[in-house]
């Protein structure tokens, strides 16, 4: 009898301690193996909400970014990593030496525009796509697109139509704010090998509503098929570009916005996570991984791939960091309920995967600042890694006055070390007060060149050509 109870007292130990090993208690929990000489455990396939895995970087990373400046000097770049001299930011006039084209692809027409994609249907043919409407998330908004040929942009053309259209698309008469309604939102372009182009977009009254869907072209944008549901639960990448990895798989960058209870500033807890939404047959099929582990709110990920050809992210971040790495929540100042105190600052963060995108360590910042406001990089063919961000602190109140939602000054920094340390090289616009410049679309053309498209105040899409090689 005692036997037999052993036995079943040890059956049930085992099988209690299985369940605390596959997460059943709490996401993201793991233990450290006792026959790992790394202390952590083997990371699973994703999904990663079971398993969190310690990058040799991280606690470093986090330091060492809280404590830099918003780039690294240029004695922090390995030399033999970045094969370029540094070169002026600007001219004497003011313009950098780098920027070949700087032009709107459209006069404003719409009461607001927003969230561009761009890419290379053929060689020198460029198709940009973006959203406009009333205002972002009112129903009568319309994906647009328009082409690039001989240096010239062709007239914008309606690709997707607006959910309502008409002068009272939302019970108000046509230019009232009437946010809060279905609506259709950021889409992405992306050149498949087979010379397939794929638009993908969202529909929903808000991102965390989000239904994905995807219109196919096999003309270069100049016609499109029909458009095709995703999976439920998968919507696509959120704001930036597909990855095509050598194995032909898909890695599209998606992301959730979560709401959740209120929090001490009057507002509510983002629950913000980004995803892998993988496709292994050209884009016909999907499903979503992840979430990516990071300790606060991600969204809007671009995916590349590193000098070890392993996949990596860098995010945008709506979460401070303090001095010590770890995360800061902004309470009211209990004398002044209207200011905000601010714990810490909001870093790009960068997470690193393994090479086909299944596993990932934890995501951990960098030296740039992120706030709260999307980015974009694209890996240059020379093995530079070059980021479009938002170069703004939104925790210095006196650059606050100057610009008040942080999104003014629009600036490129290059790496060639992956992102551990950064170098500005052009300041693309900067501007005051309530202008917006957000949003960088960033692309490498055949040719070399490097293109971007940024949100223009909401009234238009700007393109900026630039050559590599002069930064």
């Amino acid at each position: 009898m005692r036997r037999s109870a052993l036995c079943r007292a040890l059956m049930a130990l085992t099988f209690f301690w299985h369940r605390i090993r596959i997460g059943v208690f709490g996401a993201e929990l793991y233990f450290p193996s006792l026959f790992s000489t790394s202390g952590v455990s083997k990371p699973e396939r994703l999904p990663f909400e079971r398993y969190a895995v310690q990058h040799p970087e991280s606690r470093k990373s986090v330091l060492d970014a809280l404590t830099r400046g918003t780039v690294s000097s240029k004695e922090n770049v390995p030399e033999e990593r970045v094969p370029h001299k540094r070169k002026k930011v600007k001219d004497e006039d003011g313009a950098s030496p780098a920027v070949k084209q700087d032009q709107q692809i459209f006069q404003p027409v719409w009461s607001e525009c927003h969230s561009s994609s761009i890419t290379e249907v053929s060689p020198g043919v460029l198709l940009a796509v973006w959203f406009a409407g009333t205002e972002e998330n009112s129903p009568d908004v319309a994906i647009l697109s328009a082409r690039y040929e001989g240096g010239l942009w062709e007239p914008p053309v309606e690709v997707v139509p607006p959910l309502e259209r008409g002068s009272k698309a939302c019970g108000k008469a046509m230019g009232v704010r009437c946010k809060g309604f279905n609506s259709t939102w950021n889409p992405v372009l992306l050149t498949h090998p087979s010379g397939e182009i794929l638009l993908f977009y969202k529909v929903g009254n808000s991102p965390s509503a989000w239904a994905g869907l995807i219109k196919r072209s096999q003309d270069g944008g100049v016609s499109w098929e029909e458009p095709e549901s995703m999976p439920q639960g998968v919507a696509g990448p959120a704001k930036n570009k597909v990855l095509i990895l050598p194995n032909g798989r898909l890695l599209a960058p998606a992301s959730t916005e979560a709401v959740g209870p209120l929090n001490p500033t009057g507002g509510r807890e983002r629950i913000w996570k980004c995803w892998v939404d993988e496709s292994l047959d050209g884009g016909r099929t999907w499903a979503r991984r992840g979430p990516i582990p990071f300790d606060g709110n991600i969204i809007q990920p671009v995916f590349y791939i590193d000098n070890d050809n392993r996949v990596r992210m860098l995010a945008r971040s709506a979460t401070e960091l303090t001095a010590d790495g770890m995360k800061g929540n902004t309470y009211r100042d209990p004398v002044n309920r209207k200011h905000i105190i601010h714990p810490g600052k909001k870093f790009m963060i960068m997470a690193v995967g393994d090479e086909n995108g299944d596993n990932w360590a934890k995501g951990y910042p960098l030296s740039l600042p992120c706030p709260n406001s999307g980015l974009d990089a694209v890996k240059l063919r020379d093995g530079r890694l070059l980021a479009g961000y938002n170069d703004e602190w939104d925790t210095d109140e006196a650059r606050g006055e100057q610009c008040s939602r942080y999104r003014c000054r629009l600036a490129l920094a290059v790496s060639g070390d992956d992102g551990a340390s950064w170098r500005k090289v052009v300041v693309l616009v900067d501007g005051k007060g309530t202008v917006e410049h957000s949003y960088p679309a960033l692309i490498q053309t055949e040719d070399g060149y490097v293109h971007v498209t940024y949100t223009d105040d909401r009234k238009s899409i700007r393109h900026v050509i630039l050559d590599p090689t002069k930064f």
